[in-house]
């Protein structure tokens, strides 16, 4: 033997001719050979290849089995005989020189085995039979057996009815018979042992839980009846393993509240039938503990099994017994749909962990773990606290009970309007929550008081733990998915209540769950930030200027205006989940919610309405201006025309003597210099004439020379007056001197009147008519 791992390409080399022995794999470790001193007998030594046989001749099968091969003995030195080798392990015997002790490696000598014991027959049921000292032996059946299926069996002439034949002639009965052939049935109800066939109602002792003389009673605590061959159970088993006490149905009331210990002293027996289990556990109920409680189902037709609480997430408190379905969901919500049409075995999950997991139309949320639905808001639209349209509500309205909540979810219209909630409370007091996420508040009732307590989901990190007038209440997490326990239990304040408890803390061996919170603008961490405000007396302004903000509003009893600007909040992807508590107070609330994002609208009628109503009164007011302007400067030129003739008026005047030559208006004017020479020395002459003649008499010469003079000035301007009916005419005067006076020629003006009035604003020239009154005034 090698006691070595080989491989098998190996083994052909070290193991040629079987040499190494058997070759075994590592579940074969229990085939492994032993040492061949181990072996008593030739045939089981010669069975190994490694060993063999020094016989002790005349002994009949005496030797010693050792290692070696055909030739020689391997585990003594060279030259060692089996003589030597029986001699060293044989110290008690004593070979004498007549012994031959030798070695066999093929064959065993030859020997009786049934003499020397060397057989493994039956020394009961089979006889050794020695064939032949070099064959062997062989095992026959023994006297009173018979061989079937290669085994020796007894055999009974009697028969054995009831029991086994266990050796010739004799059976062994079954429980409960006696007799010869075990024929005979105990007076026992099956359950002992008679003492005879004589004295069959002589019961040795009682088995299966029973008793009395014949065994036809129960133990107490175990429900039977031995008499009809039915076992004693014992009650566990009778209530299917949710109570280990039961009694007779109509045992005595006062049994009913009994200890265990109380009733194995005053029980004599136990129940034959009708049994009623006492104190059933598991939520289970009934006579047997085979129905659940209300608000319990067991979701199997296995009555073992225990009853859970229903799966209404809260919303429901009673549903089928057995299946878990049908929950009696309230607050706005419903079970999934697959599952009320009947065809829940087709679906993904099992209908009793889908009940009151939707919420109905125009609700929206994830009511699952306590959470709730809540009425959509949009925009414009008033909500009385009953969740129902003002329109429904106004004529009565409902009012929101002491301690009851409401929920509203504002879905965003406008992605770049600022977002304003405005809740006017009329009578009572309201506690106001606001959140982003429809998560965020779990709800359960008081069962003492059956208020509403609103918990914050411990899923979410709300912030440092810091001391906090109105504390933090956090829910742990829902081992069975129904109950919700508190990390705090702060006593409600009176007049509304407050979440309280620490947020951030670690809850045991969990961690805070940090779901993606909606992408924010102005705020980029994923923890809520907790802001905690009480209301004013008469408007409460609420601004929130930080996404991701859990708001908590205390005594609201008149108005709050709360503004969600649209640059601080992602207002395509975040809705508002608002609650209302009313406070625990004497008197109910009443009121309502508006959710208003405002903007211009163009009305077209307004806008024209408008727009004409300014158009006009612009050009009223143009009018008005106008009108005033044109007084100011009709005013200013007014007292402009004053300065002017006041200035004309302090203008100097004289009167001069004036000679000049009739010049017809009519003709031509003289265009060269020699005509105007010619002209000169003309009104010379007249002048020098006019000195003539001034001795003589003035007065007549003076009015002819007026009267030619007026007949042939011509005019250089004439300036009419405002009202047409006179002018102030221009004309040239020539001084006398000639070219020895400093000046020659001067401008003279005169007013003259009209004989006829002509249009006004019209340009004129006309001739100076005769008999018009001149005035000369030199310029």
């Amino acid at each position: 033997m090698l006691n070595l791992c080989l491989t098998p390409s190996s083994q052909p080399l070290l193991c040629a001719g079987g040499v190494c022995g058997l070759v075994l794999e590592a579940s074969e470790l229990q085939r492994c050979p032993e040492p061949c001193h181990v072996y008593t007998q030739c045939s089981s030594c010669l069975e190994h290849a490694h060993c063999g046989w020094c016989a002790r001749e005349g002994f009949n099968g005496d030797g010693i089995c050792t290692e070696g091969a055909l030739e020689h003995k391997q585990e003594h030195p060279s030259g060692s005989t089996c003589d030597l080798i029986y001699a060293s392990w044989r110290n008690d015997s004593q070979l004498t020189h007549a012994d031959v002790v030798s070695w066999h490696y093929v064959q065993c000598p030859a020997e009786n085995e049934c003499i020397n014991g060397h057989h493994n027959c039956d020394t009961v049921s089979e006889q050794c039979i020695d064939l032949d000292t070099a064959v062997g032996y062989k095992c026959v059946c023994a006297q009173g057996y018979r061989e079937e299926q290669g085994a020796c069996l007894p055999v009974c002439s009697q028969g054995c009815v009831r029991g086994n034949c266990v050796s010739p002639d004799q059976c062994q009965c079954d429980f409960g018979y006696v007799g010869a052939n075990c024929s005979i049935q105990c007076l026992c109800n099956g359950h002992s042992n008679c003492e005879s066939s004589s004295r069959l109602d002589i019961c040795l002792k009682c088995h299966n839980n029973t008793m009395g003389e014949q065994c036809e009673k129960c133990q107490p605590l175990f429900v039977g009846n031995p008499r009809e061959g039915h076992a004693c159970q014992p009650c566990l088993d009778y209530c299917h393993g949710h109570s280990d006490v039961c009694v007779a149905y109509d045992a005595d009331p006062a049994v009913f509240n009994m200890t265990r210990s109380e009733l194995e002293r005053i029980l004599q027996e136990g129940p034959a039938y009708n049994a009623t289990c006492l104190r059933c556990g598991n939520h289970t109920a009934g006579d047997r503990c085979d129905s659940c409680l209300t608000g319990y189902f067991r979701g199997s037709e296995d009555l073992h099994k225990e009853c859970r609480p229903c799966q209404c997430h809260g919303h429901g408190n009673i549903c089928d017994p057995v299946t878990g379905e049908k929950c009696n969901c309230a607050n706005n919500t419903e079970s999934d749909a697959t599952c009320t049409a009947g065809g829940g075995k087709n679906s993904a999950q099992l209908c009793w962990m889908v009940q009151c997991s939707k919420c109905r139309d125009s609700y929206a949320g994830n009511p699952t773990d306590g959470h709730q639905c809540y009425k959509q808001i949009t925009v414009e639209s008033r909500m009385c606290f009953d969740a129902k349209p003002i329109e429904e509500c106004k004529s009565k309205p409902a009012a929101l009970k002491p301690g009851q909540t409401v929920f509203f979810v504002i879905q965003p219209r406008f992605m770049n309007v600022d977002i304003r909630i405005i809740i006017d409370v009329t009578q009572g007091e309201l506690d106001v929550f606001m959140s982003p996420q429809d998560d965020s508040f779990i709800v359960e009732t008081n069962e003492t008081t059956g208020y509403h307590e609103i918990f914050l989901d411990n899923r979410y990190n709300w912030g440092p733990k810091i001391k906090r007038e109105h504390p933090l209440n956090v829910a742990l997490p829902r081992h069975d998915n129904v109950t919700i326990q508190k990390l705090f239990s702060p006593e409600r304040r009176i007049g509304g209540g407050g979440l309280g408890g620490g947020g951030g803390e670690r809850i045991g061996a969990n961690t805070y769950y940090v779901p993606q919170l909606q992408d924010c603008k102005s705020h980029g961490g994923h923890n809520f930030i907790v802001k905690d405000q009480h209301a004013k007396d008469l408007s409460t302004h609420v601004t929130l200027n930080h996404c991701n903000t859990l708001l908590r509003l205390f005594g609201l009893k008149n108005r709050l205006v709360l503004t969600l600007p649209q640059h601080a909040h992602n207002l395509s992807a975040t809705r508002f989940f608002i609650a209302l508590r009313a406070s625990s107070g004497p008197e109910p609330s009443y009121g309502s919610v508006v959710f208003r994002q405002d903007q211009l609208h163009i009305d077209l009628f307004v806008f024209f309405s408008v727009f004409f109503s300014c158009f006009f009164l612009f050009l009223a007011v143009c009018v008005i201006v106008w009108k005033v302007k044109q007084a100011a400067d009709l005013r200013r030129a007014r007292r402009q025309h004053v300065v002017e003739m006041l200035h004309l008026a302090k203008r100097p005047f004289a009167q001069i003597f004036l000679a000049s030559n009739g010049l017809d208006m009519d003709s031509p004017q003289p265009t060269s210099s020699s005509s105007s020479a010619r002209a000169m020395r003309q009104r010379a002459r007249q002048a020098l004439l006019l000195q003539e003649q001034s001795a003589g008499d003035s007065q007549s010469v003076m009015h002819h020379s007026t009267r030619r003079q007026s007949s042939r000035i011509m005019m250089v301007a004439i300036e009419p007056t405002f009202d047409n009916l006179a002018a102030v005419g221009t004309v040239f005067i020539s001084l006398p001197g000639r070219s020895r006076a400093p000046l020659s020629i001067a401008l003279g003006s005169t007013l003259i009147s009209y004989s006829r009035q002509y249009p006004l604003n019209t340009r004129h020239f006309m001739r100076a008519q005769r008999g018009q009154n001149v005035a000369n005034h030199p310029a």
